[in-house]
């Protein structure tokens, strides 16, 4: 920038008294136009290879500019179009895909009248059955309003107290059902241990009877 406005200052102070002085001044507007242009260009291209670097995570300096990347990923999927037909063909079938995916094509179709007579007589059992169900209800309708459900609100009231107890009588059901499980735990083990010291006593008696059967042999 500087080089460039070295000489074109000399230019105006050489000039400035002449009639070509608003000539000078649009040329330099011009060449500092062109080096600002220059400057968004670099900034431009210094954004995109810190983008890139984030993008691709590469901490270091992309060895190439951004715009050889996209060239070079235009020309791979050239080579994809010309050596795979099934790309080429959903790239020409992508506008009419798109136009399936809206919205506004569900409401673009129409059915005739043929259709919908068809899919009228093949729910024909459905709708039948819809028709009964609802006149059933209609019949119900009149007991739901009968006089004598008008006082459930006040019955649920005087039900909450009973449900209250209710669930206090199940914690208390539970702890009694824990109780009864460790006294029965505990009767089963002081019954193995008498059924243990029978056990060892039967067969101490036992020994003793035959040590005294075994004195009166030898003393005969």
């Amino acid at each position: 920038e500087r080089m460039l406005l070295g000489p074109v200052t000399v230019v105006l102070s050489l000039y400035s008294s002449s009639c070509h002085k608003d000539f000078v001044t649009s040329t330099v507007n011009r060449v500092m136009s062109a080096t600002s242009f220059e400057k968004d260009i670099a900034c431009l291209d210094e954004r995109i290879k810190k983008l890139h670097c984030l993008v691709f995570s590469n901490r270091s300096t992309p060895s190439c500019k951004i715009f050889e990347v996209v060239e070079q990923a235009k020309c791979t999927l050239k080579e994809v179009e010309t050596r795979h037909l099934v790309v080429t063909l959903l790239w020409k079938k992508l506008p009419q895909l798109q136009d399936f995916l809206d919205t506004e094509f569900i409401q673009k179709i129409k059915l005739t009248d043929e259709v919908k007579t068809s899919l009228i007589l093949a729910n024909e059992e459905n709708i039948r059955n819809l028709s009964k169900n609802l006149e059933e209800l209609k019949k119900l309708q009149n007991v739901v309003n009968h006089p004598s459900l008008k006082d459930i609100p006040i019955y649920s009231e005087k039900l909450l107290p009973l449900m209250q107890i209710q669930v206090d009588q199940e914690a208390d059901l539970k702890d009694f059902c824990a109780r009864l499980e460790q006294l029965l735990v505990s009767y089963n083990t002081i019954i193995n241990t008498l059924s243990k010291q029978f056990i060892l006593w039967n067969n101490m008696v036992t020994q003793c009877e035959y040590a005294v059967d075994s004195n009166r042999v030898a003393i005969e």
